[in-house]
């Protein structure tokens, strides 16, 4: 038998989902992410978006973050959206306006097509789609260049370059190391 969801303990629950303290967590991790890049883009003298997952300089900005903050190196900036605030609230905004417009404009027929209520959303929602399906293709990619880079290279120790206190080497993009 499933137990009734409402007659857990607190405890429980917070085995079972995400507790507000853990969105608290996510968000200051994702702020000392983005600080990371940033300080990155700075120090390659770079754009911050060029730094980010998909941006020229990515490999680069990538090597840059962990060495400045080797604390970081095994979180993701994957789904962070960085660099893309202002694209992501213009998008909100554009949806959100054309789809109370709908709204409006049904209340004031006295109709309800939730039909023409989807499409309107679809439409305003399209270029979040792309960059979704567009960031999916890019991180397959990457790992499937990343995998096969592993496969080639023979298992040798490896020491971090802020180790031997050598400079960093110069790589403009991640796509020149493949």
């Amino acid at each position: 038998a499933v137990p009734c969801l409402l007659e857990l303990s607190d405890e429980k629950k917070s085995q079972l989902w995400w507790q507000q303290d853990d969105f608290d967590e996510f968000l200051k991790v994702r702020l000392e992410i983005a600080k990371a890049y940033k300080a990155a883009a700075q120090t390659l003298g770079v754009e911050f978006n060029s730094v980010c997952s998909v941006g020229v300089h990515s490999f680069a900005g990538y090597q840059a973050m962990r060495e400045a903050y080797p604390s970081l190196k095994d979180e993701s900036r994957r789904g962070l959206g960085l660099g893309r605030k202002r694209s992501r609230a213009k998008n909100r905004v554009a949806y959100i306006s054309a789809v109370t417009k709908e709204q409006r404009r049904q209340h004031e027929l006295g109709i309800m097509d939730e039909e023409a209520l989807a499409r309107v959303a679809s439409r305003f929602s399209k270029n979040d789609q792309q960059y979704a399906h567009f960031l999916a293709q890019t991180y397959y990619e990457q790992d499937r260049a990343d995998e096969e880079h592993a496969k080639e290279e023979p298992e040798v120790p490896t020491v971090e370059l802020n180790e031997l206190n050598l400079p960093a080497p110069a790589r403009e993009n991640e796509r020149d190391r493949r």
